[in-house]
């Protein structure tokens, strides 16, 4: 589904290559040289990202992060940060958590990982946000590990069937077992991220949205296709949530790696009663 992206950066070259690998998947993308010209375009009609570099001329991007903050509508809006700070002794990390942004990514960076973090971000209904929980009380850069969260070790998935990855993937959340969840995806949808850094966002998603109030898995695999290489999955998936249960159809696109089958893609049309109860 094609999303409103805008892109705040002073530099000609970035803008580009940023509009021009997202276009790539059909968003719909604005291009500002500044922050001020990004802060008009956000409110004239409120993005669905806001892509921004830090270091700018006159409105400089901490500036943007402390104006939309600000403002009721615009604060919900996710950000991910690029810039050339950053080094071994401050990773991406350390900036996620200072600045509270959804992401950061270092320049210079691949056209691929951007694809891949953007992705990241846009599965709302399955990954999480950082905002709102970027520091600690303690002062210690670590996100804490959720109390009473289960601990599972992944599921072995290097001899899974496409099918099979699927279920793993849809089914984890029940089990909180989000390490599986992490081992079905491909990087370009994790965005690199490391296994423990996904795994405590996933968990504190689960904590916020009340998670054991809801249940998803494969209530059928309505189509299959794999070929040598390359995964095409279909399924009904029911979700109940307080008793009331929907369906919708996903459609999943995996690949063959050196670790097995992995998850590189998902779309999903809208969701409908199912006319079963959950129990």
């Amino acid at each position: 589904m094609s999303k409103r992206i805008i892109v705040i950066d002073d530099e000609p070259e970035v803008r580009q290559l940023v509009q021009a690998t997202l276009q790539t998947k059909g968003h719909e993308v604005y291009s500002a040289a500044g922050g001020e010209e990004g802060l008009e375009e956000a409110s004239r009609d409120t993005p669905d990202l806001i892509i921004c570099d830090l270091m700018m001329p006159r409105v400089s991007g901490l500036e943007v992060l402390k104006r939309l903050r600000r403002d009721e509508e615009l604060s919900r809006v996710p950000i991910i940060v690029i810039s050339e700070l950053g080094d071994e002794s401050r990773p991406p990390e350390f900036w996620i958590q200072t600045l509270g942004v959804d992401d950061y990514i270092q320049k210079p960076f691949e056209p691929l990982e951007l694809l891949g973090r953007v992705e990241f971000i846009f599965r709302r209904d399955t990954y999480v946000s950082s905002r709102g929980a970027a520091r600690v009380e303690n002062g210690s850069n670590e996100e804490p590990e959720e109390q009473g969260a289960e601990t599972h070790l992944p599921v072995d998935l290097q001899d899974a069937s496409p099918r099979e990855v699927v279920e793993a993937f849809v089914e984890s959340w029940n089990r909180q077992d989000f390490a599986t969840e992490y081992q079905s995806l491909s990087e370009e949808m994790t965005g690199g991220m490391p296994l423990h850094q996904y795994v405590t966002r996933r968990r504190r998603t689960y904590m916020e949205e009340k998670g054991q109030n809801r249940r998803q898995h494969v209530a059928s695999v309505e189509e299959e296709k794999v070929s040598l290489n390359a995964a095409k999955i279909t399924i009904s998936r029911e979700d109940v949530v307080d008793g009331n249960a929907t369906q919708r159809q996903e459609t999943y696109t995996l690949k063959k790696t050196g670790k097995g089958w992995k998850i590189v893609g998902c779309r999903s049309t809208k969701s409908a009663p199912s006319g079963s109860q959950g129990k």
